[in-house]
């Protein structure tokens, strides 16, 4: 069990940050443009993809950290894009699309931030011994 646990620490570790920032991304949304359900939507399945995979079958369990990567990058992505608009905006003094251009930069670097997290998780030495 100890083995267990350890291996799959830096999953659950991501997986638990990730639950945290989506709370934070909820929680702080009042109706504001830079709030993408999409972008929720992605990173509870990069969080259940992470938590769950250490129940997955052996053969599929170097994968999880990479399906959990697409989903966590595909997250980012998408809140970078919704708040390059909103900040656009900013930068020209203009108030076409709206949204609170602070909320939208704070949360895109959080979701940087687990991006690298969970990508690095990847690169992790049991993932490859998994593998053989």
């Amino acid at each position: 069990m100890k083995s267990f646990i350890l291996k799959n620490l830096l999953n659950f570790i991501a997986a638990g940050l990730l639950v945290i920032v989506d709370v934070l991304y909820i929680a702080l949304n009042n109706g504001d443009h830079t709030f993408v359900w999409l972008t929720f939507i992605l990173a509870l399945v990069a969080a259940a993809i992470l938590s769950l995979g250490a129940f997955a079958p052996k053969f599929l369990r170097p994968y999880v950290p990479l399906l959990a990567s697409f989903a966590m990058a595909f997250a980012f992505a998408n809140e970078f894009y919704v708040t390059l608009e909103t900040l656009s905006d900013v930068w020209n003094g203009v108030t076409f699309i709206g949204g609170n251009a602070t909320m939208g930069v704070t949360f895109t670097i959080l979701f940087f931030l687990l991006a690298v997290v969970v990508i690095v998780s990847c690169f992790r030495k049991d993932n490859k011994e998994e593998a053989k």
